[in-house]
C-alpha cells in the first residue's frame, strides 16, 4: 500500500532527525525495517529509504542556506547599530572596530593566511582518544534502541524549543 503524503512526510522528517545524528543509510534501512513501537516497519525498498533520504538531506540544506541568510542579515544589521551607539557616544574606537567586523563580513578585505604550529614552531600534538557517542565510532552502527531512545530525546528538544518560542513570539 502506497504511504499517503502526511506518513512520507512524517517518515523525511525522521530521517532528517537521524541524519542529524549521523545515521548512514545502513542505520536508516535497520529502523525503517524494525517492528519498534510506536512505529511499525515502512515496507520500502531500500531506493525508496533513499529517496527518503535525499528528501532530508535537500530540507537540511534549505534549512541550513535560509538560517544562514538570517543570521547574516541580522549580524550585519547589529553591527550598524552598533557602529550608530559607538559613534553617538564618542567611543571611535567601538565605531571603528564594528565598520571593521562589518567590512570582515562582507569580504572587503583580501584573505588572511594563518598557518598554525605547535610548541617551537614544530607540528601541532594530537591526543586521540576513545568514547563519546555511538556514532562517534568508525563503522559502529546504531541499535534499535540507541536510535529509539535519541529520536525520544530529540522530539522532547523539539517540544522544550516550540514552547520557548511560542512564549517568545507572545512575549513580543
Amino acid at each position: 500500500m502506497k504511504a499517503t503524503k502526511a506518513v512520507v512526510q512524517q517518515r523525511v522528517e525522521r530521517v532528517y532527525d537521524m541524519r542529524l545524528m549521523g545515521a548512514t543509510f545502513l542505520d536508516i534501512r535497520r529502523y525503517a525495517s524494525s517492528p519498534e513501537p510506536p512505529d511499525e516497519p515502512w515496507g520500502v525498498s531500500d531506493r525508496q529509504v533513499q529517496r527518503y533520504i535525499e528528501q532530508a538531506d535537500k530540507l537540511s540544506r534549505k534549512f541550513a542556506e535560509k538560517r544562514a541568510d538570517r543570521q547574516f542579515a541580522l549580524h550585519l544589521l547589529r553591527l550598524e547599530r552598533l557602529y550608530a551607539l559607538a559613534f553617538q557616544a564618542g567611543d571611535y574606537r567601538g565605531a571603528l572596530r564594528a565598520l571593521d567586523v562589518q567590512a570582515r563580513l562582507l569580504g572587503l578585505f583580501p584573505a588572511q593566511r594563518i598557518e598554525h604550529t605547535g610548541p617551537e614552531g614544530g607540528p601541532i600534538p594530537v591526543n586521540a582518544t576513545s568514547g563519546g557517542p555511538p556514532m562517534q565510532g568508525k563503522g559502529e552502527e546504531l541499535t534499535n534502541e540507541q536510535i529509539a531512545a535519541f529520536l525520544a530525546g530529540l522530539d522532547e528538544a523539539r517540544k522544550t524549543l516550540e514552547t520557548a518560542q511560542q512564549s517568545t513570539a507572545a512575549a513580543t
